[in-house]
């Protein structure tokens, strides 16, 4: 489990190219799900400039070792010690730098450090120009769709007002998984689901029971420590290269 944006593989094309496949044969009508973080959006440079920024705060150059390749899982005890810093400065570091990076990076302003995957701009508006409307499904929060709606256009995905939607979060309170879930049970006025991407596998299991003949498709990049239990019928990729 680790992000691999570059990776390609023949059973990832030929996954790639039958969702298009389908999706050119679909009567109007079709909706595309899709997740931003960690899945069309590479969020590791927003964080390796959170941690950086810690780190020129604080006087702390250790942390400077820290790059996108050490964060493979939501953990960051985890990607300090791939980053080969000892445990013993792993914990002391710990509680501040979390406290930091819980403060920085649900903000607008830092998401715009992201980066979009790989082909995943060009897979979306293949989609897009088959007719399919693309609902971006994310956990982030409504206050943030300024600087999300940014991203989107600076990297080419198709924006609001053309046959896309972006559904994102009012209340904090409420989990990420529960928000999608709820969506997911009230998006029939949308159109008829026939795909639904994300990189959380719970939120796969539970689309997959609203939907049951969608076609499910996990991004093999980075989640938390929860149970990696997936529908058996989700389709794995690691990126959008084919």
């Amino acid at each position: 489990m680790a992000y691999h944006p570059l990776h390609r593989h023949p059973d990832q094309t030929a996954i790639l190219r039958g969702l298009l496949e389908r999706a050119e044969h679909l009567p109007p009508g079709h909706v595309a799900v899709l997740d931003l973080d960690g899945c069309l959006m590479d969020n590791r440079p927003r964080q390796v400039h959170i941690i950086r920024e810690f780190a020129s705060t604080r006087g702390i150059p250790q942390l400077y070792q820290v790059e996108s390749e050490h964060i493979e899982n939501w953990n960051l005890q985890d990607t300090l010690a791939c980053a080969g810093l000892a445990q013993q400065h792993v914990d002391a570091l710990l509680p501040d730098l979390r406290s930091w990076w819980n403060q920085r990076f649900y903000k607008g302003e830092y998401q715009l450090m992201d980066q979009a995957m790989p082909g995943a701009a060009n897979f979306v508006r293949s989609m897009h120009d088959r007719g399919i409307c693309i609902v971006y499904l994310t956990g982030r929060m409504e206050g943030t769709r300024s600087c999300t709606s940014a991203s989107l256009e600076r990297f080419g995905f198709p924006l609001e007002g053309q046959n896309t939607r972006l559904l994102m979060r009012t209340d904090p309170r409420q989990p990420e998984q529960e928000f999608k879930r709820i969506l997911c049970c009230n998006m029939g006025h949308m159109g008829r689901p026939f795909m639904f991407m994300d990189n959380i596998p719970g939120n796969l299991r539970a689309f997959s029971r609203i939907f049951p003949r969608a076609s499910l498709v996990f991004l093999d990049t980075d989640h938390s420590h929860e149970e990696h239990r997936l529908p058996e019928t989700a389709l794995r990729i690691r990126g959008f290269l084919f």
